[in-house]
């Protein structure tokens, strides 16, 4: 081996030590970026993905006809405002459709 060679090996095993160092250090802060730097790559992939699949095709997308209607459509009936305690008439009825032994039978 040629002396350029040792000091390159020299400083991988020097890199490596620092490394296992501080990751045994750090092991969270290590894991979080691991997986930023994943997610960065799956991102990365998605994206030359979908330029790829929009280049690739040349078709057009589907085309999409808007005819405006005439006349503008009619406005919806407001609803009655919220009772959060209706009258007894209608509870009574509620309970006699409950208490139908056919109403829960489809």
């Amino acid at each position: 081996m040629s002396a350029w060679e040792i000091k390159v090996l020299n400083g991988e095993v020097s890199l490596l030590r620092r490394l296992d160092e501080i990751i045994g250090q750090h092991p969270l802060d290590v894991t979080v970026a691991m997986i930023c730097l994943c997610l960065l790559a799956l991102l990365l992939v998605i994206v030359h993905a979908a330029r790829h699949h929009s280049r690739a095709g040349g078709r057009p997308g589907p085309r999409i006809i808007y005819v405006e209607s005439p006349t503008p459509p009619p406005r919806p009936a407001p609803e009655p405002p919220f009772d959060p305690f209706p009258p007894m008439r209608d509870v009574d009825y509620e309970m006699e459709r409950l208490r139908d032994e056919g109403y829960f039978d489809d």
